[in-house]
């Protein structure tokens, strides 16, 4: 029964997180945050493999969009930073690949992400 018990706790506190713990989800108004990405951009998305490690709203293994967005000075430094990756300027999560992007396809994601930011 004991087992049990330290079982269950276990499972509850892996679904709910740590107390204090620093990777749980964002919280965002979720009223404004798009659904998905526009299908032209998921297909960018999911061919550069970048699905795999962000979302929109949500913090998963890298910074959501809305994070970089809001981070980003510019499409021109988000496109830098797809290909040459700063894990200083990220340091809450592991390091990015670099990924080798055409200019039309950096250009058309940077533009989706930047249409994410919030005065």
């Amino acid at each position: 029964m004991r087992y049990f018990s330290v079982l269950c706790l276990s499972v509850l506190l892996a679904a709910c997180g740590k107390p204090g713990s620093t990777d749980a989800p964002e919280v965002e108004d979720h009223s404004t945050i798009p659904v998905a990405p526009p299908s032209a951009i998921k297909s960018l998305l999911a061919r550069n493999t970048c699905l795999g490690c962000h979302k929109i709203g949500k913090r998963l293994i890298g910074p959501s969009y809305l994070e970089i967005a809001q981070r980003a000075q510019s499409k021109e430094e988000i496109l830098e930073l797809i290909r040459h990756p700063k894990p200083e300027r990220w340091p809450d999560y592991p390091p990015m690949n670099p990924i080798p992007i055409s200019d039309e396809e950096g250009n058309q994601i940077a533009d989706w992400i930047m249409s994410l930011k919030r005065n």
